[in-house]
């Protein structure tokens, strides 16, 4: 509620040098109200806003004259920046407003490197005071990873290839190696039992699949998961592993059994499979 908003902000004041907020198009007008409470117990206090509708139209946001900065691409780097006091027009993939003008700064590099990312700093909250919807998750708790980023297929309805900083169909991976590590200190440190892995296309890369699969079972970790993918990237051999790693479910973006319908939104599955899968 409001009220509760106005608490919480009140709690922080002093405490804090800059409150971020994520957006999707769904929350935009909770985005809005969560702003302008802020701005009104923390009026110094800059607010910077990321997430995918700042990415694809960050001009709705930065009309919201509470808002200060809006990132409009993957935002690693430019809030390191930001953090650290560097001015906004030295800053790539930012939108922000000087003497009444919105400056929007280009991107002109990308994260070739996943690994260079650090973990989350999950020591900042709680994980167990943050739940699935009732009837996903079979432990708690639970939370949510990601071993790569983009998607090679061109479905209409979809934003990932939009939100893709590189322009093309392309998937970039995290190593075996260093996605196992995150896993590990979250099961052995935060005590999480089950994982979402949000990829759009978990299975897609073999040999990244199996890093990760034998990772966790070379450290006997005690944590299940559920895992999307497509069902051309899916077969007998990936799903005895993924089992054997503590897959219990796994999510196929299926949209439509009409092959008219496949063909409109560029899905085009072979139907036949579908079923087989």
């Amino acid at each position: 509620s409001d009220t509760q908003l106005r608490d919480l902000f009140r709690e922080y004041k002093g405490k804090v040098r800059t409150v971020g907020l994520t957006s999707i198009s769904t929350t935009l007008k909770q985005v809005a109200r969560v702003a302008r409470i802020s701005k009104e117990i923390l009026p110094d206090v800059p607010i910077i806003v990321g997430g995918c509708h700042a990415r694809l139209l960050p001009e709705d946001i930065i009309r919201y004259p509470e808002v200060d900065v809006v990132f409009t691409s993957e935002a690693e780097l430019a809030t390191l920046d930001y953090a650290k006091g560097k001015k906004l027009s030295q800053i790539e993939g930012v939108m922000y407003r000087e003497n009444g003008r919105i400056i929007n700064n280009p991107v002109t590099s990308v994260i070739k490197n996943l690994d260079d990312i650090p973990f989350p700093d999950y020591s900042l909250f709680n994980i167990a005071d943050y739940h699935t919807v009732k009837g996903v998750a079979k432990r708690h708790p639970n939370s949510y990873i990601i071993t790569s980023r983009g998607c090679p297929y061109d479905c209409t309805y979809c934003s990932s290839k939009a939100l893709n900083p590189t322009g093309k169909k392309t998937v970039r991976f995290r190593s075996p190696e260093n996605t196992v590590a995150e896993i590990e200190m979250l099961v052995k440190k935060y005590g999480v039992r089950e994982l979402f892995i949000s990829d759009e296309l978990f299975t897609i890369n073999k040999k990244h699949l199996f890093g990760i699969c034998e990772g966790i079972l070379k450290l006997n970790l005690d944590v299940i998961w559920v895992c999307m993918t497509h069902v051309n990237h899916i077969d007998q051999e990936k799903l005895k592993i993924i089992k054997k790693a503590g897959c219990h479910q796994v999510c196929y973006g299926i949209e439509s059994g009409d092959p008219k319908i496949q063909r409109e939104i560029g899905k085009n599955l072979d139907l036949q499979r579908v079923k087989e899968i």
